[in-house]
């Protein structure tokens, strides 16, 4: 079998051709950092990379929810914090009162110590975020029901604590007139039922004694209750807390494999790419050496 100088030209064009393919193939992997120019190139690994990516994002979504919910857990968890240790103090004041007033020394001091924790304690509980959204949730009536925050695969925890579950009210704790303008005359929107109306109880307290009337034992109960009602809201936001916290840590771990799945299908192993470059640009000279070769030979030369 005669092997003629057209058959090795023709070898030697489509070797070039060939390996200079390569060298440019392995030259952009390197530079763009992608396995894959093309969807042809590897329809499979392209599209489970789309899954990746399509997980990833929902990862990513999942993980600005638990930030938001963490800052906003921690806002209201403070301030029930700051409820909590006001009627503590409250609390207080109405010990003193009834026993000065037993001791018939009975002071405006009071009134005055007991009137400033109240409107502090209702502060705290209208108290807004620098978005003006409430911490404790207002709910215009008991059909209203606290929204849900998606923070994992299937897993959502309510926004956070109402008003109406906390102080025992509706809307913002203010007291309103039939026209829906403040008050302070009004009714307050009080939720009823178990749930004590905690602005309610302060008002009624601080009316005493401002009319120098101690507090009476139905009184300091209903203080106690207040206090009870404050801590169960602390128990749910430390809760939610908690599963916050957990889906944080999942969230982020699933991310962090998505990622690495992704890199491992889709991203350039540079060692492995550098190291194929090198050899199809040898394989090019080569090549290209032969090429010059055949191309220069005569009739004589091949004498």
């Amino acid at each position: 079998m005669r092997i003629s100088t057209q058959q090795i030209y023709d070898s030697s064009v489509t070797s070039i051709q060939q390996q200079a393919g390569d060298v440019m193939k392995y030259q952009t992997q390197i530079s763009s950092g992608q396995k894959y120019q093309n969807v042809s190139d590897s329809p499979q690994a392209v599209g489970y990379g789309m899954k990746i990516d399509f997980d990833k994002a929902q990862y990513e979504m999942f993980s600005i929810n638990n930030k938001k919910m963490a800052e906003r857990v921690s806002n209201t968890d403070a301030q029930l914090v700051s409820i909590n240790a006001a009627l503590a103090k409250f609390k207080q004041v109405v010990v003193q009162s009834t026993s000065a007033f037993a001791q018939g020394t009975l002071s405006t001091t009071m009134y005055q110590q007991a009137a400033s924790l109240r409107d502090s304690i209702k502060s705290f509980a209208q108290a807004k975020d620098t978005s003006g959204q409430p911490f404790l949730i207002n709910m215009a009536n008991e059909n209203d029901s606290l929204g849900r925050v998606t923070i994992d695969l299937n897993v959502s925890v309510e926004e956070g604590v109402s008003l109406a579950e906390s102080m025992g009210v509706y809307g913002n704790g203010d007291r309103l007139n039939k026209e829906g303008n403040i008050d302070p005359n009004g009714e307050r929107d009080s939720v009823g039922g178990a749930t004590k109306d905690v602005l309610t109880i302060l008002d009624n307290i601080v009316a005493k004694l401002k009319n120098g009337t101690p507090p009476n034992a139905t009184d300091s109960g209903d203080v106690d209750a207040s206090i009870i009602q404050i801590r169960g809201a602390q128990v749910k936001i430390g809760l939610i807390n908690a599963q916050v916290s957990n889906a944080q840590d999942s969230v982020d771990l699933k991310k962090l494999n998505a990622e690495e799945a992704r890199s491992a299908i889709l991203d350039t192993d540079i060692a492995e790419s550098s190291a194929n470059l090198g050899k199809s640009q040898a394989l090019l000279q080569a090549a290209q050496s032969i090429f010059a070769k055949i191309q220069s030979s005569t009739l004589f030369d091949k004498i």
